[in-house]
């Protein structure tokens, strides 16, 4: 007997988005307990579970990638965050130019993430002084705000 894939296309969309919301609380969990590593891991998992159900130019997509590069960006991993906090802004400045208040938040969290990059540079050694240099981000942050 011939099974129609039409009727259990719902069934399978059903258990992708139980599974998104797995990794959502797997990705709440981790960020209250700070562990950045595997909550980066799950966001990344979101990206393509959220691109393959509603695709890569839906506005669910452009807000995991944004809070994948917060995710990097409190794991002091700015140039990493840069890359989403800007593939965020792309989607929804092609997709969503109304949205004027998201576009210019991405648009500021991308300043501030490149602020912050150049502020700690690439040497490894300048690791020993990172929480100095985020603490005048923190007050950048204010001020910005």
């Amino acid at each position: 007997m011939k099974q129609n894939s039409a009727l259990y296309s719902p069934i399978a969309s059903g258990l992708q988005r139980i599974n998104l919301n797995a990794y959502r609380q797997i990705i709440t969990h981790c960020m209250r307990m700070k562990d950045y590593e595997r909550a980066i891991d799950a966001w990344q998992r979101v990206i393509a579970m959220t691109a393959q159900i509603w695709g890569a130019q839906h506005l669910k997509t452009v807000a995991a990638h944004y809070e994948l590069g917060n995710c990097h960006f409190k794991n002091q991993q700015p140039k990493l965050a840069l890359v989403h906090f800007v593939r965020a802004f792309e989607i929804a400045y092609q997709n969503y130019p109304d949205m004027n208040a998201t576009l210019q938040e991405i648009r500021t969290q991308i300043h501030i993430a490149q602020m912050v990059a150049a502020c700690i540079g690439p040497e490894p050694q300048i690791a020993h002084c990172l929480p100095t240099k985020l603490m005048s981000v923190k007050t950048l942050l204010k001020m910005v705000t």
